[in-house]
């Protein structure tokens, strides 16, 4: 049984993206984009540069301002700090990340911001 029939909240409107954030986020954001989807909370655990930056580019926009942006491991993989600190730089993000514990980090969103996907960089940080 997963979390989401434990709790009684899988429905039509849950679906799993399987895979890799560069292969299936791409496509998410395609099919969204136009839409009035939009989070509340958005959790990233990927714990590479990568997958942290596709995460922010391609679902941030998602992200309704009040809304909460959630970082595992974002203070113990260098990478997923990098990530954090480029994405926040080159938007002129006015937040700061609150740490929870060790590893993981917040922010809650406070303002709207255009995503450049012109700024996504190619990295081999880790």
């Amino acid at each position: 049984m997963t979390g989401f029939q434990l709790y009684n909240v899988f429905d039509s409107k849950v679906h799993f993206y399987k895979g890799l954030f560069k292969d299936t986020l791409p496509g998410f954001y395609a099919n969204h984009t136009n839409s009035a989807l939009k989070l509340a909370v958005l959790r990233v655990d990927g714990n590479f540069h990568d997958f942290y930056q596709d995460a922010l580019y391609y679902l941030y926009s998602f992200v309704s301002v009040g809304g909460f942006v959630i970082f595992d491991d974002v203070y113990s993989h260098p990478g997923a700090m990098q990530a954090w600190k480029e994405f926040k730089e080159d938007h002129g993000l006015p937040e700061d990340l609150t740490r929870i514990d060790l590893h993981s980090g917040y922010f809650r969103k406070t303002r709207s911001v255009s995503v450049n996907f012109a700024k996504m960089r190619t990295s081999s940080i880790v």
